[in-house]
């Protein structure tokens, strides 16, 4: 007998995303074959019993007492896959369907819809066509009120041929203008919808911000042509997305908020793009806008409100989350944030590697911040994912591992992570854009190591330096939204002064002025 490769495995996985009403339904769905098998338990029936017993059986008990001395792998296979298949014919019974919170209200009309395109070439092809019309009506509202233009062009054709082989061509050219105006909506949905994710794809897996501004606003003003035409609630949801993607990038967060509340308004009042999802994802772009605006008190209320829109243990709930923990770490609320991450540490699904490992460098940092030194490398040791991201996340673990040596006293190690960043820096600049900041961070670190870790002199050295990182130059001025957490040039200075790092981080331009009064103070000591 060959060896049984989890079969059970798939049952088990789709079992565990069902509610208890829906896995008594799917009993109750396979029982109704038992009168077709003379009320005899059906061996799908048995078999879904036992993949959700509180016993724990592995596959290999579970066939023998399902088919006793005639086990056979390759039979017990199919069953399990005919078993998954009657699942997924359960939940689409209309009392799985319509139970109240089980879907968005648009996938119920979704699923209703095909449905009653099923049943119209059903009742057309039999030529029980007495109330097909007003059939086809009924479908067509639908559609049209949830935007479902692909469902809704493939009803307009059936009534186009309907009417037109009985009323003629007035009738067929009348519906004929509908399917192409339909069909443009259809058209213009399509390319909204491709256009945001293929600007997601492009910028989500990197912590630098490498937008195309000239190409995003290409994107915006097609998409606006195209709402312009259509009005379709589909494509303003897009478009304000996008525009808040532009605004934020153009650091206008006042336009960025309100293209914000465009789309909270739009979610709210078009049950076609309705789903809690959305609004929670509006919310969790609300509250990163007000992370910029260095509004944190805002920011964490709004992460926290979107949460209340996601599944648990979701990738959106976890994305609410994340943005709740870096408002509470820049306002320098390390215990909250500190709880924050290390819950959702626990909550990440290990499937995305990138996401657990992206996490324990935001823990890490808050372990750097709390003087937590062996966290901090056990930390720093489960982020192999994201230092993929070669100009990066991977530069951001360097820096912060060499600050970490630096704080626990040992110099050797940082002066051979420092030379390791530099190799680093350098293969990755032949094909990659690696930002200025970092290569100047290098750069005073590189003096830092010359000069035997003495931080005043380099301060005094390296002014030039300093106050490009303290500048607003695009290249050159700390990002909120990167991979540096802990703002290098305050850390520095703290080291400088003997002073402690200032966890809550202030608005930019007061950063800058705390700067030059640093300098002038340094400089009046220097002269003495």
């Amino acid at each position: 007998m060959s060896t049984l490769e989890n079969s059970t495995t798939p049952i088990k996985v789709l079992v565990k995303g069902l509610t208890n009403e829906e896995i008594n339904s799917v009993r109750r769905y396979l029982n109704c074959f038992d009168e077709i098998f003379g009320n005899t338990k059906t061996k799908t029936a048995n078999l879904f019993d036992l993949v959700i017993s509180e016993e724990i059986l592995t596959d290999e008990e579970i066939m023998f007492n399902i088919y006793s001395n005639t086990a056979s792998i390759e039979a017990f296979d199919k069953l399990s896959k005919r078993l998954v298949e009657k699942i997924h014919e359960c939940l689409l019974l209309d009392i799985n369907v319509e139970r109240k919170d089980a879907y968005p209200d648009y996938v119920k009309a979704t699923i209703d819809v095909r449905k009653k395109i099923m049943q119209a070439h059903i009742l057309l092809g039999r030529a029980l066509t007495k109330d097909i019309n007003g059939f086809y009506d009924k479908i067509i509202i639908k559609a049209k009120k949830f935007e479902l233009y692909s469902e809704l062009v493939e009803v307009l054709h059936l009534k186009q041929m309907y009417l037109g082989l009985r009323n003629g061509s007035v009738e067929y050219n009348k519906i004929g203008e509908e399917i192409v105006f339909y069909e443009n909506c259809r058209v213009a949905s399509y390319k909204a919808c491709d256009a945001y994710y293929k600007f997601v794809v492009n910028n989500d897996f990197s912590s630098i911000n490498k937008v195309d501004i000239g190409r995003l606003e290409e994107f915006i003003m097609e998409l606006k042509g195209l709402y312009t035409l259509t009005n379709s609630a589909n494509v303003g949801y897009f478009l304000f997305l996008m525009e808040f993607e532009l605004f934020q990038k153009k650091g206008l967060y006042e336009e960025a908020k309100s293209s914000c509340l465009k789309l909270v308004e739009l979610i709210q009042e078009n049950p076609a793009i309705y789903q809690k999802r959305r609004l929670g994802s509006a919310f969790v772009n609300l509250s990163i806008n007000e992370l910029h605006t260095y509004d944190f008190k805002a920011s964490g209320l709004h992460a926290r409100l979107a949460q209340d829109y996601f599944n648990k243990n979701t990738i959106n709930h976890g994305i609410a989350k994340e943005t709740e923990f870096y408002s509470y770490f820049f306002q320098g609320d390390l215990d909250k944030a500190d709880s924050v991450i290390n819950s959702l540490l626990k909550e990440t699904n290990s499937d995305s590697e990138f996401l657990e490992s992206k996490r324990s460098f935001l823990a890490a940092n808050v372990a750097f911040l709390m003087n937590e030194k062996k966290n901090i490398n056990l930390l720093l040791n489960e982020t192999n994912a994201v230092s993929k991201d070669k100009e990066g996340w991977n530069i951001g673990i360097r820096i912060l591992s060499i600050m970490s040596q630096i704080e626990a006293g040992v110099n050797d190690p940082a002066e051979a992570q420092v030379e390791s960043m530099r190799k680093h820096i350098e293969r990755t600049m032949k094909d990659k854009d690696v930002r200025g900041r970092d290569v100047t961070i290098l750069r005073i670190l590189n003096e830092l190591v010359n000069q035997s870790f003495d931080f005043a002199a380099v301060w005094k050295s390296r002014k030039q330096l300093f106050d490009q990182l303290a500048s607003e130059d695009k290249d050159q001025r700390w990002e909120m939204d990167s991979h540096e957490l802990i703002i290098f040039h305050e850390w520095f200075k703290s080291k400088v002064f003997g002073t402690v790092y200032p966890a809550k981080i202030e608005n930019s331009p007061k950063v800058v002025v705390a700067m030059e009064e640093e300098f002038a103070l340094l400089s009046k000591v220097g002269s003495n």
